[in-house]
């Protein structure tokens, strides 16, 4: 019995694959950045009641925020503590899009969701990665980076037509109001939930300027970084890669001639790899 959980900054998926059923369970995001042990251990409980059935032979947890040992070892321990399981993997979440994205195979790996990330693999292991820098100071062509564009072209306004659309979904505010969100916790997560807003206007001009500019910059502060050749795939994991592939796809094809694979999430892959 395997039970794998993808998690994010803004939520966490768990899936416990049997062989005679699949049970799923979706909470909050667990980057051991912005967490408690005492919140993660609390939603630990949460998942197991509603996952309920033999321990799992086997966990692997694959998250944003899992950049030392020391945050692999935090998760892991509430793990076997919650689960009681001993054999369970804590990585990265880029690490985890590589081994679905690409399994053995060499390429790069791709995240675009909430925040961004990228890493070129051999053999499952990561050889070559860019540093994202996070939110405040990266993670071009995320869901957070592009809501930060939106709020700003707001801010500006910029939007034309579209902020009177943008005040009826979200109401009037300004910088001031701005800047106290950006005192609260999760800032990324606020600044991505206005990308459904950018999906749904996507072929507007201001829009399709945000777009190609911020993944214009993915590309050339990550792809363009890593010694590829044209045989090498190039996956992408992630709500805001999936959604905008096609958009995605264009900025890609002026730098790069490589089969790209896009998937909304590594945990279809992850199974297939572990089982």
């Amino acid at each position: 019995m395997l039970l794998i959980a993808d998690s994010g900054s803004t939520k966490t998926k768990w899936i416990l694959q049997s062989k005679d059923q699949v049970m799923e369970y979706i909470g909050p995001g667990l980057n051991p950045y912005f967490v408690t042990d005492e919140f993660m251990s609390s939603e630990l409980e949460n998942v197991c009641e509603a996952l309920k059935g033999p321990k799992p032979d086997y966990i692997g947890f694959y998250g944003t925020g899992v950049t030392d040992e020391e945050k692999s070892f935090r998760i892991q321990h509430l793990l076997n503590t919650q689960f009681g399981s001993e054999n369970i993997t804590v990585k990265s979440d880029i690490i985890g899009a590589g081994l679905s994205l690409l399994g053995m195979e060499k390429g790069v790996a791709c995240i675009l969701g909430t925040g961004a990330a990228s890493a070129r693999f051999e053999h499952g292991e990561i050889i070559e990665q860019q540093p994202s820098l996070g939110f405040w100071l990266g993670d071009e062509g995320s869901g957070s980076d592009l809501g930060k564009e939106l709020v700003k072209a707001y801010l500006r306004s910029d939007l034309g037509e579209l902020q009177v659309e943008f005040e009826k979904e979200f109401g009037v505010f300004d910088r001031y109001s701005v800047f106290e969100k950006l005192n609260q916790p999760r800032p990324n997560a606020w600044f991505a939930s206005f990308t459904p807003f950018l999906k749904r206007f996507e072929q507007e001009r201001i829009m399709q300027d945000i777009l190609n500019d911020r993944f214009d910059l993915f590309v050339s502060k990550n792809l363009m970084k890593y010694s590829l050749d044209v045989s090498q795939k190039i996956g992408f994991i992630g709500s805001v890669a999936f959604h905008f592939q096609e958009t995605l796809t264009k900025v890609l094809r002026q730098y790069l001639d490589n089969e790209v694979l896009f998937e909304k999430d590594p945990i279809p892959g992850l199974l297939r790899f572990h089982s």
